[in-house]
């Protein structure tokens, strides 16, 4: 049986995940270094090639960029009001994928 802090943690990062077809959001603005760059990379091991991620962090995540550049994702990165950060991260041929069906 999982211990009650456990299972509080499962609840609310089940509740700050938030998954469409093709876009997965998570809201890690309440956790501490380096805990939003573990859940990030945990996400992008089951983010589907057709999927972005969307996280929303305290700051904006410049130390996972060389992770993301040597794993071969495309990302943006944005600073939100207050100093939070936002982070899209997707696979380079998602973009080649749309535009081929766009025309």
């Amino acid at each position: 049986m999982p211990e009650p802090h456990e299972e509080s943690e499962r609840n609310a990062a089940h509740q700050n995940r938030i998954s469409t077809s093709n876009e997965l959001r998570i809201d890690l603005r309440a956790l501490t270094a380096p805990e939003p760059m573990h859940r990030i990379l945990g996400a992008l091991q089951t983010l589907r090639h057709d999927q972005q991620l969307v996280a929303l962090t305290p700051f904006p995540p410049l130390h996972l960029l060389p992770i993301l550049d040597r794993w071969g994702f495309a990302y943006r990165v944005d600073e939100l009001p207050g100093g939070s950060g936002s982070i899209t991260i997707w696979s380079p041929g998602i973009a080649a994928d749309r535009l081929a069906t766009a025309q």
